[in-house]
């Protein structure tokens, strides 16, 4: 994942089965978005006020906004796209910190509202299969992480890391960790 990245985004708040057998974002009810990682924090604006799915509306008067989504408390897990697709995002720990009305003359109005995501991860498709054989993932500072290598050294004389015979919910798997890049890091002190 990089450091800092910003995406023009779809948001679903729930996943449609596709022609293909992949689930996706329903195109008819997706919300257009901005999604941003600045400085370790990840924000997501969006172009709308999302409602509680099973608010009961008591005479028509809802006070203090307490029909509104405030945190990810009062929904399921969002999915985000990128504009072309070529990236997919699960938010799963979110809350709100901003919400403006905009007026203009002759238009309607609507909200729009600002989301801290703190739990969140970018995948591949929504929805995995029940036996996935190989997955990999690409991060930056691998060497804070797992301590394979340090930036200034030279890749092809560093020894990989491989974790045999692990096995998650009943099913045994191998990791290979390895460091790869094509530039060397400025490290910070």
């Amino acid at each position: 994942m990089r450091d800092d990245f910003s995406f023009p985004v779809f948001v679903g708040y729930e996943l449609m089965n596709t022609k293909s057998g992949i689930k996706g974002i329903d195109p008819n009810k997706r919300i257009a978005g901005q999604l941003t990682r600045s400085h370790g924090a990840t924000y997501l604006d969006l172009a709308d006020a999302p409602e509680k799915k099973m608010y009961q509306h008591n005479d028509g008067i809802t006070y203090n906004n307490n029909d509104r989504v405030i945190s990810n408390g009062d929904t399921n897990n969002w999915y985000a796209t990128s504009w072309d697709g070529s990236r997919l995002f699960i938010l799963r720990k979110f809350f709100n910190i901003d919400s403006k009305m905009h007026f203009a003359y002759n238009h309607f109005s609507e909200e729009t509202t600002k989301w801290l995501i703190t739990d969140f991860e970018m995948v591949s498709q929504f929805m995995l299969t029940d036996e996935v054989y190989q997955a990999k993932l690409y991060m930056d500072h691998i060497f804070s992480w797992f301590r394979v290598y340090n930036p200034n050294q030279d890749l092809s004389k560093v020894n990989s890391i491989e974790y045999n015979d692990l096995i998650f919910q009943e099913k045994k798997l191998k990791i290979l960790v390895r460091g790869e890049g094509n530039q060397k890091q400025v490290l910070l002190s």
